[in-house]
């Protein structure tokens, strides 16, 4: 593609993954419940399977940049090399550890999205739903008007601010969301209905939208920064530096999180944490703005 165009596109890409993170997580809800789920999860896992391999051999073929180069088979060893080289390049390193901080946020919200339903909204599992369904959207949507502000040009201006929001609606979730009901057993969760019925309970949903429009309006500069900045003999294995360091991220969120919550934490208090941290690495970009050039 064009400069001009990888705005535009990394906005699809984003809303596409939201969106299929969202339905995959509904339509293997609904599955497992059925007779034979376990059979029909796997029978459908598999179809997707040969769909993704049939769709990406329409993918155009591109020539290798690098033919000479050999690949290792061990992947540790190569993992470090890679990694050592994305590390060793300012521009690409502040790229990937802001797409990773992205995912450390969403791993946590979508880890924790059944425990905060049913421990503090005191809700069934189609409110669960209607969380993610709320976070899926608003990623998407701000993804893809991303791309309509910044007017296709490659720029990370938006990252504090976007930053800042996320941060600010993290922490009002703790102050939004229902109290006392930690702990509770043995009552009737609320209907989704029933949710929706409780005008205070739209501010939940709002929360989860904003933090949600700007996260899209965050993730797509970083992945197009990142893009962009990498040389094209050595852009795949940014990308796969990139890839290993959201992996760690999210596995980082899953470990921070059990701690928390193992030392006395709830769960609002856990996103409240990391409404103050995201805050401050918003004070960090704003900080250090200008880093990623034209």
């Amino acid at each position: 593609l064009k400069k001009s165009e990888l705005i535009a596109a990394n906005g699809l890409i984003e809303m596409a993954t939201f969106v299929s993170i969202l339905i995959g997580t509904i339509l293997g809800g609904e599955l497992i419940r059925g007779i034979d789920g376990r059979w029909q999860v796997a029978g459908v896992t598999i179809a997707l399977a040969f769909l993704g391999y049939f769709t990406s051999r329409y993918i155009p073929k591109t020539i290798p940049k690098t033919p000479s180069l050999k690949i290792n088979f061990n992947f540790l060893a190569e993992g470090f090399i890679i990694m050592k080289e994305a590390f060793s390049n300012r521009k690409i390193l502040i790229s990937i550890l802001g797409i990773s901080w992205f995912w450390l946020v969403g791993a946590t919200f979508l880890a924790q999205f059944p425990n905060y339903t049913k421990d503090i909204v005191l809700g069934d599992e189609r409110i669960a739903t209607l969380f993610l369904f709320s976070l899926s959207v608003g990623i998407g949507v701000g993804s893809v008007l991303c791309n309509r502000v910044l007017k296709s040009k490659i720029s990370a201006r938006l990252a504090p601010w976007a930053t800042l929001v996320m941060g600010v609606f993290c922490i009002d979730i703790y102050f939004s969301s229902p109290t006392g009901g930690f702990g509770v057993s043995n009552i009737e969760l609320l209907t989704l209905s029933q949710f929706l019925a409780d005008p205070w309970n739209w501010r939940i949903l709002f929360d989860f939208i904003m933090i949600a429009l700007a996260g899209g309006f965050y993730i797509v500069p970083f992945y197009t920064i990142l893009q962009t900045r990498s040389s094209d003999k050595s852009r795949s294995r940014m990308i796969a530096a990139n890839n290993i360091t959201n992996s760690l991220f999210m596995v980082l969120s899953s470990l921070i999180t059990l701690g928390l919550l193992k030392t006395g934490f709830i769960v609002t208090e856990v996103f409240m944490l990391l409404g103050i941290v995201t805050i401050g690495i918003a004070g960090v970009f704003y900080w250090k703005r200008g880093w990623e050039g034209e």
